[in-house]
């Protein structure tokens, strides 16, 4: 399926998405404050997986097209929706949250990969049982958080955005300095490790991103150090 016949797909998709919706009696036909009428089980989960698959396929045209802004403005919408449904004593609501969210994943995937065939750069300062920090940038898209992976003998542990703050990286004139990152892992299973190792969204270790049980940390030549994090 080409990009264009891919979009359209999606947009044939999303009336029948609305159409159901609206037989399903929602107010509008994006993530309104849900107002369902007699909604079978059956019904909600049928309209969940066409949300879901709708989503996927436009997030893949984008990440093809590599329309990052898209993406992001797609972002910014479903986190303004995802505000306004704070009331959690209605089951509608907390339906609309979860679909959200289940937007916000896919979304986030699509600027990930999009930020992976990108220049990527970054250091790990330290990496420690009680923390493990450094930073992290896509030279391309300098301001957009770069995901950064954690690795216990080979299996992924968790991730996070390198997104915080520190004065140093914006004084090395690395844009806004907002591309630190922070883990706080596991001490019993960081103990257990025998080999750690930090890596960016594309898969490759970041500098001084590697500890051996048996040896000291990685001995790659820093790209950057800078201070430590604290």
């Amino acid at each position: 399926m080409s990009q264009v016949s891919e979009i359209n797909w999606f947009h044939r998709h999303h009336g029948h998405i609305a159409a159901l919706r609206m037989r399903c009696g929602c107010q509008d036909n994006l993530y309104p404050a849900w107002q369902p009428r007699h909604i079978s089980p059956t019904i909600f989960k049928g309209f969940r997986k066409a949300m879901n698959q709708g989503i996927q396929q436009v997030v893949g045209a984008y990440v093809r097209l590599r329309n990052v802004t898209a993406l992001l403005e797609m972002k910014a919408h479903r986190k303004e929706l995802l505000a306004r449904a704070l009331d959690t004593d209605q089951f509608s609501l907390a339906l609309s949250r979860d679909l959200c969210r289940q937007d916000l994943a896919a979304i986030e995937d699509g600027v990930q990969d999009i930020l992976k065939g990108g220049t990527l750069r970054g250091y790990v300062d330290h990496i420690k049982p009680h923390t493990i920090a450094g930073w992290a940038q896509c030279v391309d898209y300098p301001e957009i958080p770069l995901r950064v992976e954690l690795y216990f003998d080979g299996r992924l542990v968790g991730s996070v955005l390198a997104d915080r703050y520190r004065q140093d990286l914006e004084n090395a004139n690395l844009g806004s300095g907002n591309h630190s990152f922070q883990f706080k892992p596991d001490q019993h299973a960081f103990l257990a490790a025998e080999l750690i190792e930090v890596a960016a969204a594309d898969g490759k270790l970041l500098h001084g991103g590697t500890l051996k049980r048996t040896t000291a940390a990685s001995a790659d030549p820093p790209l950057l150090a800078l201070n430590p994090s604290p």
